[in-house]
């Protein structure tokens, strides 16, 4: 009977895996070999076979101990060759700094005739700076007097601090950006800037980034926003919405104000040597700020001491003046320093927290230094902004100590060398115990190789630096239980973060002054990161807009901090307002009238009202209203003229004549259909309307439009004959009502200017009227240095008549250089956005105040400004008075209500339910009056 095989029988050793060099291969060459066994032991095979199967294991165990010492032969070989690339990276950054060395030393030797070993000087001062930075730093640490542990030597006038000897800093303050608001595309073009910022600084620059927030002074803030009361009926308006603002201000939970600064600080033998070296530091990262949409400002001496005096006493004023401590001989360290520092023992043994002692210039506070410990692998750019978005008085300060390029390079390699020999130790160590040689290297060594070998790559092919990273938090507190509470806020928001803070026990002192914003590291606790990774710790958030001598516009709906801004400081302080009927429109255009009225009482304004409804406010707040109509008993003058209408060096018959024609050419063919000759006909009898006139020409000798009409019809073309007939009727018909001399007082500082009653006939001719009287205002007072604020309402009908929109062009694009400020407001964006004029009116304008919006206009609002989609919901059913403040860079969601049942409520709504409800509580209160 024949013998069966085994499953294996019939096959040999070339039947199993060829190769066998990869991990794969040597894999099934072990699982053809435990077959091969198996086979050698199985009795049911005849005895050939099995002798066979015993030679083809011997073979493969041969193969399979040829591959492996192959593999650890190449892992030596890789090892040998990333020590050699070590090596030569090494020695060439090494040729590279001798080679500098050498041209800095001949260029030495050039110059002062002396030769040196330039590389072993630049060892010796590297060492040298070292040991005086640590000098210094242990000087303050021993230092007993209040005055001599704060860590400068000397704050100059101009803002140039010297820390540490041979150490001068300047100190930039910049604004905040909408990054939470802001599109992705946005948000990753800020954090690329930012990186652009980091990556500037090189290691003989260092950078300390400050986000400073302190307790707002609630008084203060009042002071900036309260109205002044004039003494007239007016001030019971001027009381209420001084206590609206205090009630505003009670709501708010944060009372946080926050700044951010950037401290630069350089090495250099004197301060003469640091300034151009500074200059230059300051003026690019300025720039590069600048360009991110931040304001920037460099602190001068007063500004930089009153930062480090908010850091010892944040509820202390400054009483220092650099003029009189020539005199009085006070140093600007008396200026900052409290009474006393109290970091003894007995106040705390384990060194967690110390005293300021400030009495009796302020409050004695208790302070804690904390430190960040450790961080995660997997850093957000929320990270800083969840310490400092806390409703907590701290400032987080940021050093970062930039490595050379050459350096961080070779340090890499070195390390990636050393990885790669470990790994080839582990691999000899798994062969000589008879296993695979990549089983014996450890996940953690292959992912740190991997890191090493992404880092590389980083720095040689992403422009990614290096840099060493240190974090001081400093916290204050009344006592010791609120300094604990708020303490304990911050560590758990840290932790959320996956930053661990701890308090850098016994080393208060050192902590302290690398928390203040001088640009000098005392801990030196670096954590190396890349560029991008330091950059995660981004300083923005949220825009804050608090201007001194600003305009109250609602209270910020991120923070809920007041939003006080002035549109005086935009470059083009033109404006729009735009709101669907009912979004509060009327409300925040009248609170913005209300404010620049009182709080501007030298500026004044006009309003021009087609629909009347600005006139009881006007008259309430102790202006004058003007109702234009046929009917009128009062009259404008449209040929009224001034000396100042074209700005100085300019004919201003020439450039009345510009308006003259286009209101006649309106009168007589609204749709644009007046022909050139007759264009011509009119511009030369209005030139000979003006003919006697001259600069001083009282109103009452001032040609009118029945002069006009008169030299009309004696001319001899026949249109003017045509045009004549045509103008009889405003001339000496029902429509006179612009042929007379002024007989009002048109010069009022505040006035509004009513066109309801002017007819269709008449409704944008009176328009035009009311906006020519406000350019002689503007003009007029543009030679007294008067701002004067001009608010157009339905400015959208102006649209389709190209006279009125030429008119209205002029006054955006060339009121600015007269100290106007016009804004339009309408309840019509779509015919607003859809018209180019004034697309390219609106796309110059840098203030905008966006409420509710249909899907259509929010679309087109995103398009001509740039509206990220979070800004978008803040305009899509949105509350009345709530919505979207543009002004410049700044795009803030707010909240702007005024509260119900008060006299000001009353005068400015436009509530049609709450008027009706208003007139019949007034009615049954007059029918039980009688009763």
């Amino acid at each position: 009977m024949e013998q069966q095989g085994g499953p294996l029988e019939g096959r040999s050793f070339s039947d199993g895996p060829r190769r066998g060099e990869s991990y794969e291969g040597r894999e099934e060459l072990r699982a053809y070999i435990g077959d091969r066994r198996a086979a050698a032991a199985d009795g049911s095979l005849p005895l050939l076979g099995r002798l066979r199967a015993r030679r083809e294991a011997r073979e493969a165990e041969r193969r399979l101990f040829d591959s492996s010492r192959r593999a650890v032969g190449e892992s030596r070989a890789a090892a040998k060759r990333a020590r050699r690339e070590a090596r030569r990276a090494e020695r060439g950054c090494e040729a590279a700094r001798r080679a500098q060395s050498a041209d800095a030393r001949r260029t030495a030797a050039q110059r002062a005739g002396v030769y040196r070993d330039v590389e072993a000087l630049m060892r010796r001062q590297s060492r040298a700076e070292s040991r005086r930075a640590e000098a210094w730093s242990d000087e303050l640490s021993r230092a007993q007097r209040a005055q001599d542990l704060i860590g400068y030597s000397l704050m100059y006038e101009d803002g140039v601090c010297e820390n540490a000897p041979g150490t001068f800093s300047e100190t930039l303050s910049f604004s905040d950006i909408n990054y939470r608001t802001a599109s992705p595309e946005d948000q990753r073009s800020a954090f690329n800037a930012w990186c652009g910022v980091l990556n500037y600084f090189g290691p003989q620059v260092g950078l300390q980034l400050n986000a400073v927030s302190l307790a707002r002074d609630e008084d203060a803030c009042m002071r900036r926003t309260m109205l002044p009361e004039t003494g007239g009926a007016s001030d019971v308006y001027v009381r209420e919405y001084n206590r609206m603002l205090a009630d505003k201000a009670a709501e708010s939970t944060q009372g946080i104000t926050r700044e951010r600064y950037l401290t630069v600080s350089v090495r250099a033998a004197g301060r003469d040597e640091a300034l151009p070296l500074l200059a230059r530091v300051r003026d690019d990262v300025a720039d590069m700020l600048r360009r991110m949409g931040c304001d920037v400002r460099k602190l001068d001496g007063m500004d930089r001491l009153r930062l480090v005096r908010s850091q010892i006493a944040p509820d202390g004023d400054l009483p220092f003046d650099y003029g009189r401590s020539l005199v009085s001989g006070e140093t600007t360290k008396d200026a900052v320093a409290p009474s006393s520092f109290d970091f003894s023992a007995s106040l705390d043994p384990q060194g967690r927290f110390f005293r300021i002692n400030n009495a009796p210039a302020a409050k004695d506070v208790f302070a804690q230094a904390l430190v960040a410990q450790s961080w995660p692998s997997d850093l957000t750019d929320r990270a800083l902004a969840s310490i400092t978005d806390l409703p907590v008085p701290l400032n987080v300060s940021v050093h970062y100590h930039a490595y050379d390029q050459g350096d961080a390079v070779a340090m890499v390699l070195k390390k990636l060398a050393w990885m790669r020999g470990e790994k080839a130790r582990s691999q000899q160590q798994a062969f000589r115990q008879g296993l695979d040689p990549e089983l014996g290297v450890s996940l953690e060594v292959q992912h740190r190789e991997s890191e090493a070998s992404d880092l590389l790559d980083d720095l040689r092919n992403r422009s990614q630096h290096l840099f060493g990273v240190s974090v001081v938090v400093l916290v204050w507190g009344g006592d010791l239980d609120e300094l604990s509470s708020r303490v304990y806020q911050v560590t758990s928001a840290a932790r959320k973060a996956g930053v661990r803070l701890s308090s850098y026990d016994l080393r208060q002192k050192r902590a302290f002054n690398s928390a203040l914003p001088l640009g000098f590291d005392h801990v030196r606790l670096d954590r190396t990161f890349t560029t991008a990774e330091a950059a995660m710790l981004l300083p923005f958030s949220s825009r804050e807009l608090m201007q001194e001598g600003g305009v109250y516009y609602g209270q910020n709906q991120l923070s809920g901090n007041p939003i006080i801004f002035n549109r005086k400081t935009l470059k083009t302080p033109a404006g729009f307002i735009f709101g669907k009927p009912g979004a509060g429109k009327g409300m925040n255009n009248k609170g913005e009238i209300f404010n620049a009225r009182f709080g501007n009482p030298d500026d004044h304004g006009i309003i021009v009202d087609p629909k009347g409804e600005y006139g009881p406010c006007m008259e309430a707040w102790g202006g004058r209203s003007f109702k234009l109509a046929v009917d009128s008993p009062h009259h404008i003058n449209i040929f009224d003229l001034n000396e100042n209408y074209s700005g100085a060096g300019s004919n201003p018959v020439l450039f009345k004549s510009e308006f003259l024609v286009a209101f006649f050419s309106d009168i007589l063919a609204p749709d644009g259909g007046v022909t050139p000759v007759e264009r011509s006909i009119l511009d030369r009898c209005v030139r000979q309307a003006y003919s006697r006139w001259s600069p001083g020409t009282p109103p009452e000798d001032m040609p009118t439009v029945a002069d006009f009409w008169n030299l009309l019809r004696a001319q001899p073309d026949p249109e003017a004959d045509t045009m004549a007939r045509a103008l009889e009727m405003y001339v000496n018909g029902t429509l006179s009502c612009f042929a007379h001399t002024t007989d009002i007082d048109a010069d009022a500082p505040w006035a509004s200017w009513s066109t309801k009653r002017m007819g269709p006939q008449l409704a944008m001719a009176g328009s035009m009227a009311v906006m020519d009287r406000a350019w002689l205002h503007v003009t007029e007072n543009e030679g007294r240095g008067v701002r004067t604020w001009v608010y157009i309402d339905e400015i959208q009908n102006f649209e389709g008549n190209p006279y009125a929109m030429g008119y209205l062009q002029k006054y955006f694009a060339e009121g600015r250089s007269y100290g106007l400020i016009p804004t339009g407001i309408t309840q019509h964006p779509d015919r607003i956005l859809g018209n180019d004029t004034f697309r390219q009116m609106l796309s110059s304008c840098e203030f905008q105040i966006l409420l509710d919006q249909s899907y259509n206009n929010r679309m087109h609002l995103k398009k001509i400004l740039s509206l990220s989609d979070t800004e978008l919901g803040y305009i899509k059913d949105a509350e009345p008075g709530c919505g979207l403040l543009v002004a410049g860079p700044a795009v803030i969601p707010f909240r702007n209500v005024y509260p119900k049942g008060t006299a000001l409520y009353r005068l400015m709504t436009t509530n049609p339910n709450e008027r009706e409800a208003e007139a019949r509580a007034a009615r049954e209160e007059h029918r039980d009056g009688r009763a």
